[in-house]
């Protein structure tokens, strides 16, 4: 029979589990940091999509995103995609 993964002799009661380096090396709650995800439009293949940047570079040609949006109802596409072919939403 499976033991779940906590080893041998643990003798460590699930409800005190949780409990165990709680507290520890976390940072306060207010600090914690939002993820930086924008919505924007995406101009890609002849229209405008809606999307996510989830992350921003910059190299020899300017600044470009990491970008998720759905061209249509069977894929999802991450690209980067040049900064000037994108706007706010």
């Amino acid at each position: 029979m499976a033991r779940g993964g906590y080893g041998r002799g643990a003798g460590i009661a699930l409800q005190e589990r949780r409990l165990v380096g709680a507290g520890q090396d976390r940072e306060p709650a207010g600090s914690l940091r939002r993820p930086r995800v924008r919505h924007c439009w995406v101009q890609h293949a002849g229209g405008e999509w809606p999307g996510l940047v989830v992350q921003w570079r910059q190299d020899d040609s300017g600044w470009c995103a990491l970008v998720s949006w759905v061209e249509d109802a069977d894929a999802l596409r991450v690209e980067w995609v040049p900064a000037h072919r994108l706007r706010r939403a």
